[in-house]
């Protein structure tokens, strides 16, 4: 029940921030995230463990000036909250400044197959599914919360403009199989920890990482069309949603290579911006955070 009132305080400050302009936020962000920087904080200490395993060839001074703009990135995200969770479908359309591949999405959506279409923690992700759900029929795939009054507040806030959350668990499989076999449209975040043997150990940024297998087996099975889908923030302008195919050996019989091809999208995708992606989780084996 605490967390539940927290989450609803959370929101009840973060609701005005909506009616601000996204160039005040930025600004805003920025000033937090050099507060955050000055806080101790084991997440900190993950992030620069990252992105030194990610980018060995620049050098220690860059990757600290990379760790300093994700976290006013990660700072962006939070204030942009309330534009996410409280604005309306035209306030939310005007955010999206640019839109590149979309025709990807409009030729699968003419095939009798259906399309899966995969993001990664990376720019604004939630702004990604609002718009995708404002335009397509989708069903996004979520870990719900706990709480009863969270996962509440979560769907009628995700689900505001149409499509439908699908919580992850023993049913999804079957769920997202049957939307994907008759020709509908599926989201999944795919670079969160899989459960324990529900992933494989398969190369990102040259490391090995513990990968969801869940996309590879969705492809294989369904014949589906799989699209990276990444919505990255052009600060104080708006985002830009750019959308790519996947290779197709994604739909490998070898859980490996299919998840070699889902981390290679990802990473794809993460390098055109590596200082928005979120590199706060251990993403690498848990050997590599010793002392963290």
């Amino acid at each position: 029940m605490k967390r539940a009132l927290a989450f609803v305080i959370i929101q009840i400050v973060l609701r005005p921030l909506q009616w601000l302009p996204l160039s005040a936020l930025h600004e805003l962000g920025a000033i937090l995230g050099k507060v955050m920087l000055k806080y101790p904080s084991k997440k900190h200490a993950i992030v620069k463990k990252n992105l030194a395993l990610a980018f060995p060839e620049i050098t220690a001074t860059e990757q600290d000036k990379m760790h300093e703009r994700s976290v006013k990135h990660m700072a962006c995200f939070a204030l942009e909250t309330g534009k996410v969770w409280h604005a309306s479908d035209h306030q939310l359309s005007e955010l999206v400044v640019r839109i590149k591949g979309w025709e990807h999405i409009e030729n699968a959506l003419a095939s009798d197959k259906g399309l899966l279409l995969v993001g990664a923690h990376l720019g604004n992700w939630e702004i990604l599914n609002l718009y995708c759900m404002q335009r397509l029929d989708m069903a996004g795939l979520y870990r719900a919360p706990r709480d009863p009054v969270i996962n509440q507040w979560v769907r009628k806030a995700r689900e505001r403009f149409g499509g439908e959350l699908i919580p992850s668990g023993s049913q999804s499989m079957r769920q997202l199989l049957k939307n994907l076999k008759s020709g509908g449209v599926a989201g999944i975040i795919a670079d969160q920890q899989p459960r324990l043997g529900d992933g494989v150990m398969a190369p990102f940024f040259g490391e090995p990482a513990l990968t969801m297998t869940l996309i590879g087996r969705l492809a294989r099975r369904t014949n589906c069309h799989v699209l990276m889908a990444s919505c990255y923030r052009c600060l104080k302008t708006g985002f830009e949603i750019d959308i790519t195919p996947m290779d197709d050996s994604i739909r490998s019989e070898d859980p490996i290579e299919s998840a070699k091809a889902l981390n290679s999208a990802i990473e794809s995708a993460v390098r055109q911006h590596p200082d928005q992606y979120l590199w706060r989780y251990q993403r690498f084996p848990a050997s590599h955070y010793s002392g963290s």
